[in-house]
C-alpha cells in the first residue's frame, strides 16, 4: 500500500492535533510516516530561519509558497505511506486540480468555523508560529472564506468543534476506514 493521507484546513483548524492523534494511534505498529510539511520545510531551510515566521519575513509569502509547493511534491514521490499535515494555504486550486482526485492520496479536512480558527489562533502561546495573525481579523476572514471554497471539495470532513475525545474518535474511525 502506498497511500498518502492528506490532513488539510484552516490555520487554527485542528490540523497539528490531528496529526498528534494519529501518531498516537499508529504508535505501536509504526505503519506510518507521519509528518508536518511546516516541519519539513524548516528542516530542509534551517540555515534561512528557525521558525515559518522568519522565513516568510525573509524570503515573502510568494517564494514561501513555491518552497511549500516543492516539499509538499517531494513528499507525494515518496514511496512509503504517509500522513502529511499541510500548511493552511498549501491547498490551492492548482493543487486540488493536479491532485485532488489522485487514487493514491486520501484527503481530510479539519474543519472548523472562522470565529474558533481565530481564537485557537490568538490564544496559542508560539504567536511566531501563526504569521497570519499579523494580517488581521478582517484579512484572515477573508483568506478563510476563499480557502473554504477549495475545502468544501474535500469528500472526506472532520468538524472540530466538539470535544478532544469526540475528535479523536472521528479521527481514529477515518484512519480504519481507509487502511482496512
Amino acid at each position: 500500500m502506498n497511500k498518502k493521507i492528506l490532513i488539510c484546513g484552516f490555520s487554527g483548524s485542528g490540523k497539528s492535533t490531528a496529526l498528534k492523534i494519529i501518531q498516537d494511534w499508529d504508535q505501536k505498529s509504526q505503519f506510518l510516516a507521519i509528518q508536518d510539511l511546516d516541519q519539513r520545510i524548516l528542516k530542509s531551510h534551517s540555515a534561512k530561519a528557525k521558525s515559518i515566521s522568519e522565513l516568510i519575513e525573509k524570503l515573502g509569502w510568494d517564494e514561501f509558497r513555491k518552497i511549500e509547493r516543492g516539499e509538499f511534491e517531494s513528499f507525494l514521490k515518496e514511496e512509503s505511506p504517509a500522513v502529511l499535515a499541510l500548511g493552511g494555504g498549501t491547498l490551492n486550486p492548482l493543487v486540488w486540480e493536479l491532485y485532488g482526485n489522485a487514487r493514491s492520496l486520501k484527503w481530510i479536512h479539519i474543519e472548523a468555523d472562522f470565529e474558533n480558527c481565530f481564537k485557537r489562533l490568538k490564544l496559542d502561546v508560539e504567536k511566531e508560529a501563526r504569521p497570519l495573525l499579523k494580517l488581521g481579523e478582517m484579512e484572515l476572514r477573508r483568506i478563510y472564506q476563499e480557502r473554504e471554497v477549495i475545502f468544501k471539495k474535500i469528500p472526506t470532513r472532520i468538524i472540530n468543534k466538539s470535544t478532544i475525545g469526540e475528535f479523536r474518535s472521528q479521527v481514529v474511525a477515518f484512519l480504519e476506514e481507509i487502511l482496512s
